[in-house]
């Protein structure tokens, strides 16, 4: 009884149809494109294949392509990315669904859903994808503010948050003096500025420095009291 089920076993087991990924994450830059991968079981017929590709989180959750027993299906695909969505329909018969998305946006960012199915057959995996933007080169200006002061501004702007470090030139920190405001430009980029008031007169060269992730992006140098006068 038990050896007559084996060949059974064997079979459902082979018959399992799953989805697998390539890498759990992307990163990839604003404007830019990238390539999400799933991999998928072996099937008969591309005819029988389904795979929606979405966008889970952030919520609420949106469709970004969609192809229905081999149909393109564009009837739920959200406004956001139905022209810039498309399946790289050549890797289908290599059993991968690759989704290619264009232009990129800040807002792209987030975990998506691969939904792979033959027949009634599926499965599913997630990713994740963060779009960056390279901090610009810093803008430096100065304004005097009293008789002996004066005000080193510096001003950059990517994403994601960056944060600024003031400096002397005896690698002082002198970050806890200096003020920094941000806000969001339309591309959903952080812009920054960060000032920083020190004696005019006192001889010194001062940085500000923009850090993502621990790690330097933009830099600028202010020397006084030479370009102070």
């Amino acid at each position: 009884f038990y050896f007559q089920f084996l060949p059974l076993i064997h079979y459902l087991i082979l018959s399992l149809f799953t989805v697998g990924l390539q890498e759990s994450a992307y990163e990839a830059e604003l404007h830019g494109d990238v390539r999400l991968v799933c991999l998928f079981s072996k099937v008969k017929s591309l005819s029988d294949l389904t795979v929606i590709w979405s966008r889970v989180e952030p919520k609420p959750a949106v469709d970004v392509y969609r192809l229905e027993r081999g149909t393109e299906n564009h009837n739920y695909t959200s406004a956001a990315f139905i022209k810039r969505a498309q399946l790289i329909h050549e890797q289908l018969n290599e059993n991968r669904a690759v989704l290619h998305l264009k232009k990129l946006r800040i807002k792209d960012s987030g975990m998506y859903r691969c939904i792979v199915k033959e027949g009634d057959d599926g499965d599913y995996k997630q990713v994740t994808l963060n779009v960056t933007a390279p901090y610009t080169p810093v803008k430096k200006s100065m304004m005097k503010t009293g008789q002996d002061e004066v005000e080193l501004s510096c001003e950059s702007q990517g994403f994601p948050s960056a944060q600024v470090i003031w400096s002397d030139g005896q690698n002082t920190n002198l970050t806890e003096m200096s003020n920094s405001t941000t806000r969001p430009t339309d591309e959903d980029l952080i812009h920054i500025i960060s000032k920083l008031t020190v004696k005019r007169d006192l001889v010194n060269n001062y940085t500000c420095s923009f850090l993502v992730k621990g790690e330097i992006r933009q830099a600028a140098t202010f020397s006084i009291p030479g370009e102070s006068h």
